[in-house]
């Protein structure tokens, strides 16, 4: 807040409410303007008292209607109470967009954060579905993300189960659906095996290190989450198509 902001207060200027009757009361339990802030043209500062005047509120002017807050109007126990939760929302949901702006987070991802940075847990999960109805926090989102990663490095659908899991989607009970299989993409069986080709490609294949390589193309599929009878599969049908003999590829 400005100078001319705290002076305005002082002098009751540009009330954004109209003034209830009864306004002209010395009591430092009623509300005697409610302003825009300079700059931000959406948040309000709400302000009570006579001649000492204070300010109790910084909420967004949608809430201060909510609320019914105007000159006039009584500060009351139960207002203030629920003016503090809002400014605790409101700054919950602040710290969450400075975080989103790097990338996109999963509900359980964001509420974790924010319960780590000391926000209350109630308020957190109020804050996290605010952003959510208005689109900023997505599980969809996540997972299309993560769906696109798998593609792109060849993992398999456990993996990107496990990694989904890993985000909160599962297992969040406000999540959006789990995701599915990556239905519009080759199946794990195809992902394998076209891994497996490309390993076998990029060299010569000498006959005696046939089993170093299958070694090898079974160890890469693996740390992608393929099961150990599909990539044995996969790598028997790459050496099939090199020419090779399975008791060559799995000879002890």
């Amino acid at each position: 807040m400005d100078e001319d902001d705290r002076q305005r207060e002082q002098n009751g200027e540009d009330s954004l409410f109209p003034t209830r009757s009864g306004s002209g009361s010395a009591s430092n339990r009623v509300i005697v303007t409610v302003r825009e802030l300079s700059g931000t043209p959406k948040r309000v500062s709400v302000l009570v008292g006579g001649v000492a005047r204070r300010r109790v509120a910084t909420l967004l002017a949608t809430q201060a209607l909510e609320l019914g807050l105007a000159p006039g109007v009584p500060w009351t126990d139960k207002l203030a109470t629920i003016a503090a939760r809002m400014e605790r929302v409101n700054a919950a949901k602040a710290m969450a967009m400075r975080r989103l702006a790097s990338r996109a987070r999963s509900r359980a991802e964001m509420l974790e954060w924010l319960v780590s940075k000391g926000t209350d847990t109630q308020v957190a999960t109020e804050a996290v579905e605010r952003l959510a109805e208005i689109g900023l926090i997505s599980d969809t989102q996540v997972v299309e993300d993560e769906r696109r990663r798998a593609v792109d490095k060849g993992l398999s659908d456990r993996a990107l189960a496990d990694r989904m899991a890993s985000r909160g989607i599962r297992t969040h009970a406000h999540s959006e659906d789990p995701p599915a299989p990556l239905s519009s993409e080759p199946g794990d069986a195809a992902r394998a095996l076209e891994i497996a080709r490309s390993v076998l490609s990029r060299r010569p294949i000498d006959p005696a290190d046939v089993n170093v390589l299958v070694r090898r193309v079974m160890g890469i599929l693996a740390r992608k989450g393929y099961e150990e009878d599909l990539a044995r599969e996969a790598v028997v049908a790459a050496l099939r198509e090199r020419g090779l003999r399975l008791d060559q590829a799995f000879d002890d």
